[in-house]
């Protein structure tokens, strides 16, 4: 390649595949906070010309054949069990099945997928670092019930069955998809484990157990405890003494002349 083209100058496949691991560790440590990151290029469709320095960020060939780029990042991915704050996917390797959960192909579900189980017992396994947990699910007529544990202990702040098992119901008269349904709060620090099983029971106007889930979202501590109420709280305070101020000074000017 003419070095004029050299836009970023040279490196080795085995300096590009050190470089971006060292990026992504970078990240995870400076940027807690953050959601997923996305590595630019998978593969390119071939519109991009060997002469081009982008031609060589890729991370398979046209053909699919794995480069040295591609073989480090899978290696960091396998260890990529814990969730932190973001957005995650059912198929996420933080996300494990026991049972046959189905996979349901729907356009309209977040990634174009979920997973579904009408089987009590059967139980999806979440592993996350955070300060909150949501599930993104769907509310319907057949909808079932969830069992939630975390770290294999009722969550305060769901309802309990007859037996002390904390649940959400997916149950509504009327199809909701896309439902955020908030499962954990004010989590303390580190790892945790949060499970969800198909209950035995469900709602008395459901038609039937099905449990769906479509992904999970883990908070940050931010936007778990962000004080709305103390924040309208001041708000209104604040308006009181300006019309306090206000009806003082009104006073002590004397009428209009």
């Amino acid at each position: 390649m003419p070095a004029d083209r050299l836009i970023w100058k040279r490196v080795s496949e085995k300096e590009q595949a050190e470089y971006t691991i060292q990026g992504i560790e970078y990240a995870r440590r400076e940027w807690p906070w953050a959601g997923v990151f996305m590595i630019w290029y998978f593969r390119q469709v071939g519109n991009i010309p060997p002469d081009s320095a982008e031609y060589y960020f890729r991370m398979v060939d046209e053909d699919f054949t794995p480069r040295q780029l591609y073989f480090a990042v899978q290696d960091v991915a396998a260890r990529q069990d814990v969730a932190g704050p973001g957005l995650y996917q059912e198929t996420n390797p933080s996300v494990k099945t026991y049972g046959r959960w189905r996979t349901i192909r729907d356009a309209n579900a977040l990634g174009g997928a979920y997973y579904l189980s009408e089987t009590p017992g059967e139980s999806i396994t979440f592993t996350f670092n955070g300060a909150g947990v949501n599930l993104i699910a769907q509310h319907w007529p057949g909808g079932g019930r969830l069992n939630v544990s975390l770290d294999g202990r009722t969550v305060p702040g769901l309802p309990t069955d007859e037996q002390g098992l904390s649940y959400i119901d997916l149950y509504r008269p009327m199809t909701e998809q896309h439902v955020y349904i908030p499962l954990v709060r004010a989590v303390s620090p580190g790892e945790h484990i949060l499970r969800l099983t198909v209950a035995n029971g469900h709602h008395p106007a459901s038609t039937g157990t099905a449990c769906i889930v479509d992904a999970f979202e883990v908070l940050t501590q931010e936007r778990v405890s962000f004080p709305i109420p103390a924040l309208i709280g001041n708000l209104i305070g604040l308006a009181g003494t300006g019309w306090l101020l206000y009806r003082t000074g009104r006073r002590l000017r004397g009428p209009f002349r």
